[in-house]
């Protein structure tokens, strides 16, 4: 375990968006992952097998290109998000809300020695000993919406915590997106409230990239045009 302070220079820039920034981060890992592209992804910690089948239709031609996925480790979409990482190759930062000699939820320990083990992060703003408790979920929400241009919603109950996520993103300037809900689900009354707010609804991974055209340079673009697009 190590830990960057704010004045260090690998601090990531994406964070010092926030007011105020974390003033330690704890990490394990490799702190490179900072430079790729990234998406954040969250959603119900009750995925239906909708929510299951949108993001594996959405992820993997992302992450096949290089996509970083950010999210929580949570049960639910983000412990599917990272495994879908992890199955195409990929990797992703992992946020939580607990110290990391504390992992939260402990089932998902070993997911996420994964990601670190395949080039990833697991990232905490708690000092070592520090249990999760649910006070620190909206404090960490806020730096998953933080570290990446896009926000990606895949399910949400209403009320939910991915309400404080997309507030955070909505208020950094971030973009956010949700996939069109299965009206027949409660874990799609939160996501339908937000595409009634004004989020953008995503049906494809093309649809996503899009969004990255107005925040990425090019040459990160170039990479993952032609994994989308299968042109040379």
């Amino acid at each position: 375990m190590s830990v960057l302070t704010l004045d260090d220079p690998l601090y990531p820039t994406a964070l010092t968006a926030l007011r105020p920034p974390p003033p330690n981060l704890y990490y394990e890992g490799d702190l490179s992952i900072f430079s790729k592209p990234s998406l954040s992804v969250i959603g119900s910690r009750k995925m239906s097998s909708y929510g299951s089948t949108a993001l594996n239709r959405l992820l993997p031609p992302l992450i096949r290109a290089g996509m970083v996925i950010v999210s929580g480790l949570a049960y639910g979409v983000d412990a599917e998000a990272h495994r879908c990482a992890l199955t195409h190759k990929g990797t992703g930062i992992a946020v939580i809300g607990s110290a990391l000699d504390k992992v939260y939820p402990q089932p998902h320990l070993g997911l996420s020695r994964e990601l670190v083990a395949r080039g990833g992060l697991v990232l905490s703003e708690y000092p070592p000993g520090t249990p999760g408790f649910k006070a620190h979920f909206p404090a960490r929400n806020r730096i998953i919406a933080a570290l990446a241009p896009v926000l990606l919603i895949i399910e949400a109950a209403d009320p939910s915590g991915t309400f404080s996520t997309a507030r955070a993103a909505l208020d950094l300037g971030r973009d956010v997106c949700v996939v069109p809900a299965d009206i027949t689900r409660d874990q799609s009354n939160g996501t339908m409230r937000l595409l009634k707010d004004g989020a953008r609804p995503v049906s494809c991974a093309e649809d996503i990239l899009a969004l990255y055209q107005l925040k990425l340079p090019l040459v990160s673009l170039g990479p993952l045009r032609p994994a989308l697009t299968g042109s040379p």
